[in-house]
């Protein structure tokens, strides 16, 4: 199953093709560069919206505010357990 307009899954243009060349070794780091950097900003986005939101619904000051966020980005589950009624 093609989607319409590709040929087949290696035709999509955000990486080299199959049958191209390897990047130089300047233009991998490059790229590896921009898509280090793409990861930092969102996962310091939703850090920061994390933090303010349990900063100001659960009243939690900032350190622990962010260490919640960053414990449920993770997956560990929250480390101060919500304080605020549910209805």
């Amino acid at each position: 199953m093609t989607r319409v307009g590709l040929k087949s899954w290696s035709d999509h243009k955000m990486f080299e093709a199959s049958q191209r060349p390897l990047l130089s070794r300047h233009q991998f780091a490059a790229r590896m560069l921009a898509y280090a950097f793409a990861a930092v900003i969102l996962d310091g986005l939703g850090l920061a919206a994390g933090a303010v939101g349990y900063h100001y619904l659960e009243g939690l000051d900032w350190l622990d505010a962010t260490l919640n966020a960053a414990m449920i980005m993770t997956g560990n589950g929250p480390a101060h357990l919500p304080q605020t009624p549910i209805c």
